[in-house]
């Protein structure tokens, strides 16, 4: 027997490959259809493709029944966030815009592996690549905890029961702490990080939609002080980041010609609200969500008399 497999010739690499290729076309499936598909017993289902949810290759859809492509996946699949160099090419543009708006360094950063892969835009230079080295803890970044405020609750619980490094004396660490804060990010539509990776700086993002409503990416500002520059910021990020929202609620030039050929699986409606059913705003007040008006919010407000500034 291959792997310690119960069905002789077939190894653990063997099972995991054929449950992955029941979503090469993306979609939805229950746990009977992947077994089906696979050829694999129920119970030997089950366990895996809870395993494949932990490392977030795969995802619960908000109906709790059936699974579609996690973020991992989805990047190889090149399914609803497209591939790197497809989420780069269209991401550029928008953070030159906001670099120059707000004079400061900007990120694009999507959740891979537990953490924040990003590219960014920093003074004197064009936007960067993906790569292996530009990741950033989920933890410690305002764009991570947007990330995170869009996870099913158990995969925010595996990334949150991790051993979490404290880079300052001001990261958060404690489980329950972050998910207090991760769940505010998502019910106010931003997050900010105050001295939590670096003592001399902060940083503040907002969450970026995909088709269907479904979360795609943070965009996240450089400032020195997050509540002194939140007012300064805030207009020019919000709008950049429902700019990113229209732009990723169409299909790439790949994903058409992947819809045009009936390889895609998946419906991409012209227009989605987020996953809280909210469509941003344009005009005076553009990128503000029309119920953020929240006690936080209130809170967050720059005091009469302060300058706020970006770094």
């Amino acid at each position: 027997m291959a792997g310690n497999s119960s069905q002789p010739g077939r190894s653990v690499v063997s099972k995991f490959s054929a449950i992955l290729m029941t979503f090469r076309r993306g979609g939805s499936h229950s746990l009977s259809e992947i077994a089906s598909l696979s050829g694999l017993p129920i119970s030997t289902t089950h366990r895996m493709v809870n395993d494949l949810a932990d490392w977030l290759v795969l995802e619960k859809d908000p109906d709790g029944r059936t699974y579609r492509p996690g973020q991992a996946l989805q990047s190889l699949l090149g399914h609803t966030g497209c591939s790197t160099r497809n989420m780069r090419d269209r991401g550029a543009p928008w953070l030159e815009d906001l670099h120059r708006a707000v004079g400061a360094d900007v990120r694009f950063g999507i959740l891979e592996f537990g953490a924040v892969s990003f590219i960014e835009k920093r003074r004197h230079g064009p936007v960067s690549q993906f790569s292996a080295a530009a990741t950033l803890p989920v933890h410690a970044t305002a764009g991570g905890k947007v990330l995170l405020g869009y996870l099913a609750d158990r995969e925010l619980r595996q990334i949150l029961d991790r051993r979490l490094t404290a880079f300052t004396s001001r990261t958060m660490v404690d489980p329950e702490q972050l998910r207090w804060v991760v769940k505010k990010a998502r019910v106010n539509g931003f997050a900010w990080a105050d001295r939590e990776l670096r003592t001399d700086g902060g940083t503040i993002a907002a969450p970026v939609f995909g088709t269907g409503g479904r979360i795609v990416a943070a965009l996240e500002v450089d400032v020195g002080d997050p509540a002194g520059a939140f007012e300064c910021v805030w207009p020019a990020l919000s709008v950049a980041a429902s700019g990113l929202s229209r732009e990723f609620e169409r299909p790439c030039e790949h994903c058409r010609s992947r819809i045009a050929a009936g390889a895609d699986g998946t419906e991409h409606p012209p227009e989605a609200p987020d996953r809280r059913g909210r469509r941003w705003a344009t005009g005076p007040g553009a990128g503000i969500p029309s119920d953020v008006g929240s006690i936080e919010w209130l809170d967050r407000r720059v005091p009469s008399g302060a300058t706020p500034t970006a770094r």
